[in-house]
């Protein structure tokens, strides 16, 4: 009897627990990959950061959103429209206020022309080169999305990092010499 009484109150307490840590469930704009790396000397010069919005946002006609980075770990090569508004089968209005002006701040203003969609999808894609080795924040600085009778819809928001590192040296080696290092 007292095995299940101290079973029944691990299990309450895990479930109270797992409910305190859970995301809260919602509409959500953020950044993927929340994580990204990416080295210095080797790999692509350029990679895509997205701002995508989650399964969440239903009705979605338009957004006016601003992403900031720090300028001296990146460069912002272009930004384009994203997955969910160029599927959508409908016209679409997109806007990069500011291309090409060198800076921190990106301004990106969308909308579906005539009708709505729901997420989840990329909102639209940022293009960046690396400059230097470093870490920066890719912040969702201001953040609006309305539905297609202008209402603002409440929504949550996650920002992103990306980490320019330095390369892992490697000294050349044979074959040989690698098996004997480790036998």
């Amino acid at each position: 009897m007292k095995k299940q009484i101290v079973i029944g109150a691990m299990m309450a307490l895990t479930m109270m627990v797992l409910m305190a840590v859970a995301p809260p469930a919602g509409p959500e704009i953020y950044v993927a990959p929340a994580d990204t790396t990416v080295f210095m000397s080797y790999g692509p010069d350029s990679f895509v950061v997205s701002v995508c919005v989650n399964s969440d946002v239903t009705g979605l006609m338009g957004w006016d959103i601003t992403v900031q980075f720090d300028p001296s770990d990146l460069t912002l090569r272009r930004a384009a429209e994203g997955a969910l508004p160029l599927g959508s089968g409908f016209e679409t209005f997109f806007w990069w206020f500011d291309p090409g002006t060198p800076g921190n701040l990106i301004r990106i203003n969308g909308a579906i022309l005539g009708n709505t969609v729901d997420g989840p999808g990329p909102l639209f894609d940022l293009v960046f080169e690396k400059t230097s080795v470093g870490t920066t924040y890719v912040e969702l600085i201001t953040t609006e999305i309305r539905t297609g009778v202008n209402a603002s819809i409440p929504h949550a928001t996650s920002d992103g990092m990306v980490i320019v590192d330095d390369d892992i040296a490697v000294e050349p080696a044979t074959w040989g010499r690698v098996k004997d290092t480790y036998r």
